[in-house]
């Protein structure tokens, strides 16, 4: 045996190598497949099916309905796709409200609006933001309405508009009361009455 030949490495050494460089890759694969997982974890452990906030003690709701009574009897019912109340204001903030108002003879009188606002107290809600009214074959548009629970009154302080098959009507100021159905209008008036002619 020759010098060159005690020199050579053992052929077991190759082989050991790509043996420990195959560990420390997969080790480096599991550590980092840990960490992006990690990272994907959300904060909030319950996800977004939480409804309750951490840190105060608003709630959100979704597909809510509230209804109104007094004696026994249904006064109105409200619809909306979600809501947030505010216990600490005593007030609820709805998207989209809807509500049906319920006459004494089994009228009703339809009410939307883009926002609304419900007193949780006292049932008073104001209705903003593309306010429609609909009674019978009259509509009523404003931006802004408020509706007071005990004395059943509907009411606002901009101005109105309402269009009837015969007539059209502009105001300043209006207050409708549900139990007489008797409308007040005040503030620049301005009405025009469409006649319809036979030949």
């Amino acid at each position: 045996m020759n010098a060159s030949e005690k020199r050579r490495p053992p052929k077991k050494s190759k082989p050991l190598r790509w043996v420990l460089a195959g560990i420390i890759v997969a080790t480096l694969i599991v550590v980092a497949t840990v960490f992006i997982m990690h990272r994907r974890l959300p904060v909030d452990p319950q996800g977004a099916a939480a409804w309750l906030k951490a840190g105060d003690s608003d709630l959100a709701l979704r597909q809510i309905r509230h209804t109104a009574t007094r004696n026994g009897r249904d006064e109105w019912t409200l619809t909306a796709k979600s809501a947030k109340v505010l216990p600490h204001e005593k007030r609820t903030v709805i998207e989209d409200p809807s509500v049906v108002f319920f006459l004494k003879d089994g009228e009703k009188v339809y009410l939307k609006a883009r926002k609304g606002i419900l007193k949780t107290e006292t049932n008073d809600l104001e209705a903003l933001g593309d306010v429609v009214v609909t009674y019978e074959a009259y509509v009523m548009k404003t931006q802004r309405l408020r509706y007071n629970h005990r004395k059943r009154r509907i009411s606002s302080r901009v101005p109105v508009r309402i269009k009837g098959e015969r007539f059209s009507l502009s105001a300043d100021r209006m207050v409708y009361d549900l139990n007489s159905k008797i409308s007040k209008f005040k503030g620049n008036i301005e009405s025009t009455i469409h006649e319809r002619l036979s030949l």
